[in-house]
């Protein structure tokens, strides 16, 4: 990932605690917070995060959103625990990376799974039967 300010805004030991954080929490409650949380500037948060990729991660995220997008259409992804989210994409995203001969970085691995979230919580946003389906409301009162 570039050396931007988003990068360095992260202190490993502080994305260490978030990480241990998601333990216990279901993938679609995540996404739903987000989706209320970063509302009319999801787009944004999303197409940032992906400029601030290396042309190699880039591809990397890309093929994973396309099989993670294959995934979503099982109802139990939606409810998965968020940490055992979180290691698969750790996972996804390490071998190929580690592969192309890239030194892997956890801040890295936290930027692609916050992508990743914040896709689904874009889609969720924009489409009704997915967020029906993932059992991710809205607004507060929906």
């Amino acid at each position: 990932m570039n050396d931007g300010p988003l990068k360095q805004s992260y202190r490993s030991s502080d994305i260490k605690k978030c990480i241990l954080g998601l333990h216990g929490k279901p993938f679609n409650g995540l996404v739903q917070y987000h989706l209320r949380t970063t509302g009319p500037n999801l787009e944004t948060a999303v197409k940032s995060m992906i400029a601030a990729l290396e042309p190699h991660e880039f591809s990397i995220v890309e093929s994973m959103i396309d099989n993670l997008n294959i995934e979503a259409h099982d109802v139990r992804f939606w409810h998965r625990d968020c940490l055992t989210m979180y290691t698969a994409f750790e996972a996804m995203y390490s071998v190929p990376a580690d592969a192309s001969g890239h030194k892997i970085e956890i801040e890295d691995v936290f930027n692609v799974f916050q992508i990743v979230v914040l896709h689904f919580a874009r889609e969720c946003r924009d489409n009704k039967p997915l967020r029906i389906h993932a059992g991710v409301k809205k607004g507060w009162f929906s």
